[in-house]
């Protein structure tokens, strides 16, 4: 579902790794959120950012769409060292 998210932003006039970025840049400086902006108005950049968005949004449909096609026993032990099936043991 989030990564529907990030490629319907696109459609949108500022996708939503542009909000996601912004915000990061604006907790680390003051200015941060004005030349945010200020870069948001060269093409390159913006470019950039659409990129990202689609990026993160297929890596993440694709990620979603995996566990729904094969959930396995192996999937945990990939992204914690904790496996459910070993507290039973």
């Amino acid at each position: 579902m989030i990564g529907c998210g990030f490629l319907l932003s696109l459609a949108l006039r500022r996708p939503l790794v542009f909000y996601l970025a912004r915000a990061t840049l604006a907790r680390e400086s003051e200015q941060g959120r004005e030349r945010f902006e200020q870069l948001w108005r060269a093409d390159g950049f913006r470019r950039a950012i659409q990129q990202m968005t689609l990026w993160w949004g297929l890596g993440l449909s694709l990620e979603a769409g995996g566990a729904l096609i094969w959930p396995g026993p192996g999937r945990w032990s990939v992204f914690c060292w904790w496996r459910p099936s070993s507290a039973t043991a």
